[in-house]
């Protein structure tokens, strides 16, 4: 949180605007799917803030459509019954306004991923973003990056996408990760051993029973 001064008075200005944080959890409790038992998960990183809401997309509904102000509503009662406390304004007008909010307070547009499992949403913090601008503008045509090698790059989102898998599912199969993540279970298997070696990842429970533990 920083702030500006408007005469002698202090004003409070936060990273990432409070609304949209609002807003995305809101969506996330009107449209979730209720059949699924997941948990509405916020998660605070150092480079990003993500909101996870568990399910698929309703039927009909694309990621596309709904940056566009496409609404499909899954759960008719929450809706109506937010709608009457003044919680949400106009169907479909709720995804727009986010982006709008987030791309001026100076950050990239928000990062919206899945939809046939959960539908998870990056909204990324200001310094990540000036780094990947630079970065990517850095890239050339030896595959390097600023002298960062690509493919190691590369790895650590992997890695992320790993930890994020896990973090959603953490007892389910090496092969399940690998398919969620789009990658081969030997990949997979490798990230596996590594994050192990540096003691990120645990593994809790037997055999025929068990659970990874991601130590932060």
């Amino acid at each position: 949180m920083g702030a500006t001064f408007e005469g002698v008075y202090r004003q409070d200005v936060y990273e990432i605007p409070p609304d949209a944080i609002r807003e995305l959890i809101i969506n996330a409790m009107v449209h979730r799917s209720y059949l699924d038992h997941g948990t509405i998960q916020v998660a605070i990183y150092d480079d990003r803030l993500k909101i996870t809401s568990p399910g698929k997309l309703p039927m009909g509904q694309t990621i596309e459509r709904m940056k566009e102000g496409y609404s499909k509503i899954r759960n008719e009662a929450l809706a109506y019954a937010f709608s009457y406390m003044n919680l949400i304004e106009h169907w479909g007008s709720g995804i727009p306004r986010i982006i709008g909010k987030v791309k001026a307070a100076g950050l990239r547009a928000p990062e919206f991923i899945g939809g046939d499992v959960d539908l998870r949403i990056n909204i990324y913090r200001n310094q990540n973003a000036a780094n990947n601008a630079t970065n990517n503008a850095n890239i050339n045509a030896n595959g390097t990056n600023g002298g960062v090698n690509v493919l190691a790059t590369k790895e650590q989102e992997q890695v992320k996408n790993l930890l994020d898998a896990i973090e959603q599912n953490p007892s389910a199969t090496q092969a399940y990760y690998a398919e969620q993540i789009g990658v081969s279970k030997r990949t997979v298997s490798r990230i596996f051993i590594s994050l192990q070696e540096k003691g990120i990842l645990m593994q809790n429970g037997t055999k025929r029973k068990s659970n990874w533990v991601i130590r932060k």
